[in-house]
């Protein structure tokens, strides 16, 4: 069994967004995505199973700048924002940054996973602003097993 987690909206192909051809079951936040077997999902910690949340930082809802640019992929209208102050690596750091927290999806999502999927596909996507500079430290969102 397969399932997909989509929490981003990008306009092409389903096949760029999805690499295989068949899966079980999936979700994305972005109201303009229609594919059969993905149902939309609001941003919203509840509705998204949202738990086991970092207390030493938040994952506020924003409305992200209109930032056109050369991809032509479409601005996003909410977003989780993500503070990380200088020094900062994640969380539980001495800095806290950025914010963690542990997501199951919609129920039929988390029924697919607790029915022994084999795979799971996450696709997302992060807006920084001017003058991001990567170094060492932090993490970005991904999947684990517990």
């Amino acid at each position: 069994m397969v399932v997909v987690l989509l929490l981003v909206c990008i306009m092409m192909q389903a096949s760029h967004l999805i690499p295989i051809e068949y899966f079980q079951s999936g979700f994305t936040t972005c109201s303009a995505l229609r594919l059969d077997k993905v149902i939309y999902v609001p941003l919203n910690d509840n509705e998204l199973g949202v738990h086991k949340i970092s207390s030493r930082t938040s994952h506020k809802l924003v409305t992200p700048p209109i930032n056109p640019d050369l991809s032509g992929l479409p601005s996003p209208t909410l977003a989780w924002e993500a503070f990380y102050p200088k020094g900062s690596i994640n969380p539980s750091a001495p800095i806290p940054g950025g914010f963690g927290f542990y997501l199951s999806g919609p129920t039929s999502f988390a029924e697919c996973l607790n029915d022994g999927a084999q795979e799971v596909v996450l696709s997302y996507r992060m807006m920084l602003e001017d003058g991001w500079e990567w170094v060492k430290g932090g993490k970005l969102p991904g999947i684990c097993e517990w």
